[in-house]
């Protein structure tokens, strides 16, 4: 699989180059060719390598192109011929951007943009309309749903969509849920996540250079900055991998958090993990388990290893009594005390 940074640009500019009869291209040249577009973006220059990796991409799924090789005379500075190793399509007037696409594709293309104009304003979203129109030649049954928050502000999204693509530095008006007034941040935004038909917002303040999540829905007004510098990082998807949901306070560290889940439950929690670094145990450390909860009749035990926050614990006790956490004490405490406040929530309801 080819680096996925600049990805699209690369295999649009070799989409071109190769499907080009009036030009003989080597490797080398292709590699030039795809550099000097890269060049016009301001992104660095790629390998070799890289550009080898593009083909093979391209002759795999979901392209399956044909791409052949042949040899071509070429006049040297000096005025001597040699021979150069040249690539293009096989077929003559191919294009990856002009095959007829299958019923198949044509349903997950049209889903796929039914989906993203649902966003209000999304940069050059004519053009994807426009690809909507040119496919959907026929009514077509809708075969997905999405759930979605209605209290999502849609321009929103497109507004943080467009800034993190141009890299824009913004100013935030946010009212959080727990205030009555609002606050303004000058940020980097770095990604848009979905978590629980709630849309979030990451991104890097521009006076402490804190990473801060910020629902959308809470979000009052946003400013583009005057500013001409934006901060990168390119390991911002590090941030949730120790964590359930949205929120990582770095203050909690990674616990190992071990559970029962009962036999109602327990192929939910093995088909849907959750955490990505969730262990099923067996054989000799599942006996082991056993011998310490006699109290737990059958299911199977399991662990998580990430940090507690809301997210986490509203997880864990969403199975009710099919899912028992027994270690650490300090996130057993966390989901008894849960528990105890729904109890006592209820407890005028008892008759």
């Amino acid at each position: 699989m080819p680096s996925t940074k600049n990805l699209l640009v690369r295999i649009a500019t070799l989409d071109s180059l190769l499907s080009n009869r009036y030009h003989n291209y080597s490797l080398n040249d292709l590699t030039d060719k795809v550099n000097e577009k890269l060049s016009e973006i301001e992104c660095p220059p790629v390998t070799r390598r890289t550009i080898e990796y593009d083909i093979d991409f391209l002759e795999s799924a979901p392209f399956y192109v044909e791409i052949e090789k042949y040899r071509s005379d070429y006049y040297m500075s000096n005025g001597k011929i040699t021979v150069k190793k040249c690539l293009r399509y096989k077929q003559n007037g191919f294009s990856i951007f002009n095959h007829t696409l299958s019923s198949d594709e044509k349903y997950v293309l049209t889903e796929a943009l039914s989906y993203l104009g649902q966003f209000d304003g999304l940069p050059n979203f004519e053009s994807l309309e426009a690809l909507k129109i040119k496919y959907d030649d026929k009514p077509i049954k809708k075969i997905m749903l999405l759930e979605k928050n209605e209290l999502d502000q849609t321009t929103h999204f497109a507004v943080l969509f467009t800034a993190i693509s141009q890299q824009q530095v913004i100013t935030l008006t946010y009212k959080a849920f727990n205030r009555t007034s609002t606050t303004k941040y000058i940020l980097h935004p770095y990604l848009l996540k979905e978590y629980n038909r709630r849309w979030y917002l990451l991104a890097l303040t521009d006076d402490s250079h804190e990473i801060k999540v910020f629902a959308l829905d809470r979000i009052v007004n946003i400013d583009i900055c005057n500013k001409n510098y934006f901060v990168s990082d390119e390991d911002i998807l590090e941030y949730f991998d120790d964590i359930v949901g949205v929120a990582n306070y770095t203050e909690e560290e990674v616990l190992e958090i071990l559970f029962w889940v009962s036999d109602k439950d327990v192929q939910y929690i093995r088909t849907r993990p959750i955490h990505a670094s969730q262990i099923f145990f067996h054989s000799a450390k599942e006996n082991k388990l056993r011998q310490l909860y006699p109290q737990l009749e059958g299911g199977s035990f399991f662990s998580i290893n990430c940090k507690k926050n809301y997210e986490l614990i509203q997880e864990l006790t969403s199975y009710g009594s099919n899912l028992v956490v027994l270690s650490p004490q300090y996130i057993v405490d966390e989901v008894i005390n849960y528990i105890d406040n729904m109890n006592e929530k209820y407890s005028f309801l008892r008759k």
